[in-house]
């Protein structure tokens, strides 16, 4: 799967995932989504990793002024272009 540039229409957030990144990441859903649907320096691009295999690796800040990292999967794999993505993960760069 190779695109050209990601796009992120919707960001679902599995509650799970939700409950994961606060605790343990000190970031939110809404962060998430703020920053990578309506940031502006947002830079994300499809990464392939032995382990989790072709998913969206997503670098950006919230409007907090903390960078962070986010990774991705396209809800429809078949149509990565389509825009909605689900979250694997966020975390706070240090």
């Amino acid at each position: 799967m190779t695109v050209a540039r990601v796009y992120f229409a919707e960001i679902i957030i599995p509650p799970e995932k939700e409950e994961k990144i606060r605790k343990k990441h000190d970031c939110t859903g809404d962060d998430v989504r703020e920053a990578l649907i309506y940031g502006m320096d947002v830079v994300a691009e499809w990464v392939d990793d032995d382990e989790h295999g072709e998913r969206v690796e997503a670098k950006a800040v919230f409007g907090s002024g903390r960078p962070f990292v986010a990774y991705l999967d396209p809800l429809n794999p078949n149509d990565p272009d389509e825009g909605t993505f689900v979250l694997r993960t966020a975390y706070v760069k240090s």
